[in-house]
């Protein structure tokens, strides 16, 4: 899709903005996903842990199971994983409001022509 895509911003250059994103995404979601695996994840002791961490894959402490999800770690799942003597735990850190500036940035840069000239007239 992405290399016709690219095949018809020869003919209107419209066409090329969605060519790129087909072509390079792909890419750069690899390099994204394992950046996140080297840098992003960390192991700390359950005696660190903070109410909105994000655990970097379920836990199962006996018989309940603590999803890694966006809303992060509650105080009850920080008191269970305490209880459960596990020695570390891994949690993902990160910027998580970086994804939606990227996208925010973007969107001003490729459409401000577009959206001024619905403002103004």
């Amino acid at each position: 899709a992405g290399i016709i895509l690219f095949v018809l911003s020869y003919i209107d250059w419209l066409f090329f903005i969605p060519a790129i994103f087909l072509l390079i995404g792909p890419v750069l979601f690899v390099f994204a996903k394992s950046l996140e695996s080297v840098v992003m994840i960390k192991k700390i002791s359950p005696s660190k842990l903070r109410e909105g961490d994000w655990l970097a894959e379920d836990l199962k402490v006996g018989r309940r199971v603590i999803e890694a999800d966006w809303g992060g770690l509650s105080l009850e799942d920080i008191a269970l994983i305490k209880k459960s003597k596990k020695k570390k735990i891994e949690i993902k850190e990160g910027l998580p409001f970086v994804p939606a500036f990227l996208m925010a940035f973007l969107a001003y840069y490729f459409l401000k022509g577009w959206v001024f000239g619905l403002l103004v007239g």
